[in-house]
């Protein structure tokens, strides 16, 4: 993509999206809502903690949402947590979520339904 672009008078589509060329490596494009997004490319370190920062805002939005949404459970599986965290499994109480199980390797849960989750397994890429 070149910088002589022209911005869109109209939210893109995907196979509009899919004609632009990304030629310029110092820059990065995104399609948000069908809106052309284009930003700085991220130096790797910045990469790093932005996708933390993503990831944390992910977890903490995606809470609040299921909560209010009456989700009875809801489970955080994160690889890069301390061992005995990178499980934890919250129940709906009431109406607010609290903390029903937590594990490394394996966690047991009684829902959605009574089981041992093979947390170990789960973050196996073999």
């Amino acid at each position: 993509m070149t910088a002589d672009l022209p911005v869109p008078d109209h939210l893109l589509t995907v196979d509009e999206w899919d004609g632009i060329e990304e030629s310029e490596a110092s820059r990065q494009y995104e399609l948000v809502d069908g809106v052309l997004v284009v930003s700085p490319r991220a130096l790797p370190l910045h990469q790093i903690a932005a996708y933390r920062l993503a990831a944390m805002l992910d977890a903490g939005m995606k809470f609040a949402e299921y909560q209010e949404a009456g989700i009875p459970s809801y489970w955080v599986i994160d690889p890069d947590a301390a061992a005995e965290a990178r499980f934890v499994a919250y129940d709906l109480v009431d109406g607010v979520y609290v903390e029903a199980a937590r594990g490394g390797d394996s966690a047991e849960v009684r829902r959605p339904a009574p089981m041992t989750v093979d947390v170990g397994g789960l973050l196996r890429l073999d």
